[in-house]
């Protein structure tokens, strides 16, 4: 007869994570695996993000295994709580204010299908552009490139995005517009790993390569990052640069760009 080995693993001491034990943000960058519970402060408001899902106004439930990741932003009316779950899966989930990268792959009478890179495509409507009316919007094609917010994320329905931003108030026919369409430049996917670090502040390869190059840069939360320079060759320089910096160490990413931005100037990067 065959001998069956049973392991268990205990997790009856982490199975419950006290936000309010964590002032310092310790917490946050704590694997965590799902079923596990985290109490929310009571003078907090919780925003969930992927991965959290709320039980109650105090208690919240984690649905996959990942790294915690909390924010605390203060207003004068309250304070809230911004917690998710970060992993590196490659399927994107659509998150309210995310902003991303989405291609057009229809048109429709009032909006168009918008490829986002999750499960469904996304609807953005005509009039979703900062100024757009009905007799003035613009003539998107099958094939352009939008930057926009994730506006409605619910996972019975499709996500829908916008491409106006509560900030900037640049209309659209000014080209000068946070978000809406991207023209010329090259578009790559990468993991959200390598997204998180280029959106921080301290980020070494985008800092490198601006000292030196110039550039523009858009990066979408759903793992598509679009780059644009005064040329083909430092477009796909700066491209490389950064998808290459994901599993290099700070003096390696130096080192590479430091090479590959000597080796244009001498004309020998094609």
């Amino acid at each position: 007869a065959g001998l069956a080995i049973t392991r268990r693993v205990e997790m009856a001491s982490v199975d419950h994570i006290r936000m309010s034990d964590d002032p310092s943000g310790e917490l946050t960058g704590r694997t965590v695996l799902p079923g596990q519970r985290v109490s929310i402060p009571d003078d907090t408001c919780l925003v969930s993000g992927p991965g959290i899902m709320p039980r109650n106004d105090t208690t919240a439930l984690v649905t996959k295994a990942g790294t915690l990741r909390s924010n605390i932003v203060r207003s004068k009316a309250q304070k809230s709580m911004h917690l998710s779950v970060v992993t590196s899966e490659k399927r994107y989930t659509p998150v309210v204010t995310d902003q991303v990268l989405g291609v057009v792959t229809s048109k429709h009478g009032d909006h168009f299908r918008v490829d986002i890179g999750s499960s469904r495509e996304a609807y953005l409507p005509v009039l979703a552009f900062q100024g757009a009316t009905k007799r003035n919007r613009p003539n998107i094609s099958v094939g352009a490139l939008i930057y926009g917010q994730i506006s409605i994320a619910n996972s019975d329905m499709r996500p829908e995005l916008t491409c106006i931003s509560p900030h900037f108030k640049k209309e659209w026919m000014t080209g000068e517009s946070l978000f809406g369409e991207l023209h010329g430049g090259y578009m790559f996917t990468c993991s959200t790993n390598l997204v998180r670090a280029l959106l921080a502040q301290d980020c070494l390869v985008l800092s490198l390569l601006g000292n030196t190059l110039p550039f523009e840069v858009t990066i979408g939360q759903n793992g598509r990052v679009w780059v644009k320079a005064d040329t083909v060759t430092h477009t796909i320089l700066a491209a490389n640069c950064i998808a290459n910096s994901e599993h290099l160490t700070d003096s390696m990413t130096t080192l590479m760009v430091r090479e590959l931005i000597s080796a244009s100037q001498r004309g020998q990067y094609t």
